[in-house]
């Protein structure tokens, strides 16, 4: 929280990257402007889908003007951060390089035709 202020203080937005609900509390009642979600690190169980419940839970535990990051580093997982209620995703190199750029805006095109 001390970075991240200090960061806001000279107009510099650095996320605090978290990882579990008690991480996601304690910004919370830091007020910390923006909360990357970071559900890779540590994550010891491989269920398929758990990685973006976590994600989803985590991103609900936000107030509504906190900007929340999550990354994707499958069509799946850009569609879990979508749905989550992410601000913003960040697709990883290596699904970018493996997918092709067109095709990744693409995915992330398709999901926004849903909502219309």
């Amino acid at each position: 929280p001390l970075v991240s202020g200090y960061a806001a203080s000279l107009g510099i937005y650095a996320p605090v990257e978290v990882i579990n609900l008690q991480q996601t509390t304690e910004t919370v009642m830091a007020e910390i402007p923006n909360v990357a979600v970071n559900v890779q690190v540590g994550l010891s169980l491989k269920l398929p889908g758990f990685g973006e419940d976590l994600a989803a839970s985590l991103i609900s535990e936000l107030p509504s003007d906190t900007l929340s990051l999550v990354g994707a580093d499958s069509d799946k997982s850009l569609q879990a951060a979508y749905l989550a209620g992410a601000d913003v995703v960040m697709c990883k190199w290596e699904y970018i390089q493996e997918r092709g750029a067109p095709a990744v805006v693409q995915a992330a095109r398709d999901l926004f035709k849903r909502e219309e």
